[in-house]
This record gives C-alpha cells, structure tokens and sequence, in this order.
C-alpha cells in the first residue's frame, strides 16, 4: 500500500527523467580551459570601412590571409600570381573583346594551374602550391586575375556553389571557373559534359531567388566558410569558432552573424558531450558579453545549467545544486520559467531524500519547512505527508503493531484531512486489527475498533461485513 511508489514518487521521478536526457552550465571561468578567442583577428580591422571595389593587391592578400597563410609569407604567393599574371601576357591576345580576353584566361588557368578539382580545397595557396582546387578557390584566382586587368568581375552564389560574372560593357557573363569550358556555360557542349563531375547544378541568369551577386568581402568569406565546415568535420569546433568570428569581421552580414552563433552552440555542445559543463557555461557568458544573448544562447545555457544541477543532484549535493541555480538566475542566464523548473526539481529530488532516508521526525520538520516557505503547493505537501505517515505506518503494519499503525494514520489525518489513501489505510488496519482481536475472542475490542473505523470510513464494505461477523456471533 505504501509502498514508494505513491504520485510524490512519480512526480519527482517523471521530473528527473525529463531532464536527465537533456544536454549542457558553473560560471566562474575554468582556469584550466582555454577558450577561443571571441575577436577578430587585427588584419580585418583595416578593412572593415573599406569601399569596394579593393585593388587586386588588397583582394589576394585578404584571400591569402583568410586561407591561413601568415602576413609574412602573403608576399611569396602574391609573387605567384604576378607569375601567373607575366605568362599569361604572353598568352592572351589583350587586343580582343572583354568577352574572349575572360574566355581565354580561364582556358589558360585550366592548363596550367587549375590541374585538379577537389571539392574540399578551398586555400587559395594550396591551389597555388599544388593545382588543386573547387568552386570557391578557383573563383577567386580568376577573380583577383582579372581585377588586375580592370575588368569588372563579381562574385555570384547560390546555396551551395560560387562562380563568377564578368562584364564586358554590354552583358554580364557568367564564368562556372571549375570547368575549363565554364565562360559564358552552355554555349559549349563541353561546358555540360565536364561540369557535371563537380557534383553542382548550373544556375542561369534569371533565376534571381536561386543565385546572387555577393559583395567582395562576402564573396572572400567563403574561403573561411569552407575551411569552418571542414573543421566541424574533424570536430575541431574551438577552431571553427575562431575562424566564424573572423569570418563576421569580413563580411559583416546576417548571414555570418547567424552562423558565427550557430559555432558558438557547436563548441558549447562538445564541452558538454565531454561533461565539461562548468567550462560550457563560462564559454557561453564570454559570447553573450561580446556579442548579446541571442535565443539560441539562451537555449543552450539553459541546457547546461540544467545538466550541471542534474550531476549535483546526482552527487547528492543538494545544498550546491540550489546555491548555483540561485548564481545563474543572478547572472541573465536562465528564463525565469526555466529557473522555476530547476528550483522544483532540486526542491523535489531533495525532498525525496529526505523522506526516504531521515528519520520521520525531521522529514517532517524539513517538509513543513517547506511547505511554511512557499517552497512547494499544498498538493505536493499532501503528497509528502501521505507518503511519510504512510511509510511509517506501513513498516508498524508488518510488525503487527495495528494500534500503533492506525494512531499514526490518524495524526496524518489531523494535519491533512481525509485522504483517500489515509481512509485505505483506516480500512486495512483496523480490518487486521479486527481480525486479530476476533480470533482471540476479544469482541468487545474489536467491536470498538469496527465503530471507530466506520466512522471515518463508512462506506466500506470490508468494515461493514467485519461488523455483520460481530453480529453473527452475537455481538
């Protein structure tokens, strides 16, 4: 009958349940973590106001920076292109229209440098060191070649490819640059039979909401915006979240403020696979004091917090477990419905221990503590008191001890009211306890005991057939 398992267990193990599964917070700063850092790299700053369109020389060097090549070694590849720029002096007919001085240069690029697609290789100096290549590091080869010769070429994207539009001074022209075949596409069969092995989908003119011209900063973004994805791919999310804010400082556009985000979760998520909670939380602060505390933030910490207060709860460190609830409600990191979640699951996983394992006396002081604060509603308190004179109760019950028993079920009574459970257990016990005087003749007894147990009970059918035996007997 009182057995643990009454709605007090329930409710507080349908609590835990819910969120144990959940992932992710403390909050000072881990001494032993060191975290990404949260600020540009100084090389974005002097291009941050800057008019575009930029010369060639500042579109190589920030292309060059954004691959990772460090400022000192920027100088030894833009020599390469200044080598590649002298060949191809020599190569194409510059007496020609715009439109096959673009064509001839891209046939060029394709026969001596751009030797090998690889849908990874975004670096503009690997493709430099090695020929290698995809769509975003051979766009911007081509295009820092043409800059160089004044003519007027932008970026182009869509959802997942960049290629480049040329203009020759009537028409833009697009240049698919990992195709050798790729200016002015489907003009040339070539173009379709080639393209193809790229994995992409040509997008034409006209198409508007599948593909658009991107700024010159945005458009040298995608070089970090691949290396970002690859870094995800190895799990090297503190990595990745240098490189996202770098990538903001670029471009500057929603767009990469979204992702930027999106790599701050990534990063807290793996601490917290690794049950570094602590080290989650303090990183999410950091973000939230550089750059606001977004929704998704706010999600995140929140699971973090939780999955800290669930350890300690665990560790049975119930006094901790409030103590830090009450220092992130402090700190702007938790929704007040949130908190509230948490403050009932500490409250009700504490209280849970208390009544399972301290004495009945100081259950109940601790419980009517509670219940005196505003801690918990009447009907958990209901709940506890049920559970612990029930308890109580029950383990008299299996020693025989009836009288005892039923004495404790009524002072459950003079503090709650009737209860169903409590008119159960008035039924039960005084129905053994009936059995007990009965069998050894003592009638009279058992007859008080029938009357007093009616009285609180008197729908019963078990007391009522106790009392017809009392009268079959002549009683």
């Amino acid at each position: 009958m009182f057995d643990g398992k009454s709605e007090v267990f329930r409710r507080i193990f349908f609590i835990v349940i819910l969120f144990t599964g959940i992932f992710f917070f403390t909050v000072s700063l881990p001494a032993e973590v060191s975290f990404p850092r949260l600020t540009s790299d100084d090389f974005y700053s002097s291009y941050t106001n800057r008019t575009e369109p930029l010369p060639a020389d500042r579109i190589s060097e920030i292309a060059l920076f954004v691959s990772g090549v460090e400022l000192k070694n920027i100088s030894e590849y833009q020599n390469k292109i200044e080598l590649i720029l002298a060949e191809i002096n020599d190569f194409v007919d510059f007496s020609q229209s715009t439109y096959h001085i673009g064509e001839e240069i891209l046939e060029y690029l394709h026969s001596d440098y751009l030797t090998r697609y690889d849908e990874f290789q975004t670096r503009l100096d690997v493709l430099l060191d090695t020929g290698k290549y995809n769509c975003v590091s051979s766009a911007v080869l081509y295009f820092i070649i043409l800059r160089n010769y004044q003519i007027q070429v932008t970026g182009v994207a869509t959802k997942d490819h960049v290629f480049c539009s040329v203009f020759d001074g009537k028409n833009k022209i697009d240049v698919e640059t990992t195709n050798p075949y790729g200016f002015d596409p489907g003009r040339r069969k070539e173009f379709s039979d080639a393209f193809g092995k790229t994995g992409f989908s040509y997008v034409p003119p006209g198409n508007y909401s599948l593909r658009w011209e991107v700024e010159e900063r945005k458009f040298l973004s995608y070089i970090l915006q691949n290396r970002i994805a690859e870094l995800e791919k190895k799990k090297l999310y503190s990595d990745a979240v240098e490189l996202s804010v770098d990538r903001y400082a670029l471009s500057g556009d929603a767009d990469s403020f979204k992702e930027m985000f999106q790599e701050f979760v990534n990063y807290a998520g793996f601490l917290n696979e690794n049950k570094e909670y602590s080290s989650g939380i303090a990183f999410i602060e950091l973000a939230a004091q550089e750059y606001g505390l977004t929704p998704e933030l706010l999600n995140v910490s929140e699971i973090l917090i939780n999955n800290k207060i669930v350890k300690l709860i665990r560790n049975r460190n119930f006094h901790d477990a409030y103590n830090f609830l009450l220092e992130s409600k402090g700190r702007g990191i938790l929704s007040d419905s949130r908190a509230k979640e948490l403050e009932e699951l500490v409250t009700e996983r504490y209280l849970y221990a208390v009544v399972n394992e301290e004495t009945m006396e100081e259950a109940l002081s601790v419980v009517d503590a509670y219940y005196i604060n505003k801690k918990i509603d009447n009907a958990l308190y209901v709940e506890y008191i049920v559970f612990i004179f029930g308890k109580k109760a029950e383990l008299l019950s299996q020693e025989g001890k009836w009288p005892e028993a039923l004495i404790l079920i009524e002072q459950g009574i003079e503090r709650i009211g009737m209860e169903p459970r409590f008119q159960k257990a008035v039924e039960t016990f005084s129905h053994n306890y009936f059995a007990e005087l009965f069998n050894t003749k003592k009638y009279d007894r058992a007859k008080e005991i029938i009357q007093e147990g009616l009285e609180q009970y008197p729908e019963s059918r078990l007391l009522k057939r106790d009392m017809q035996a009392l009268e079959k007997a002549g009683f």
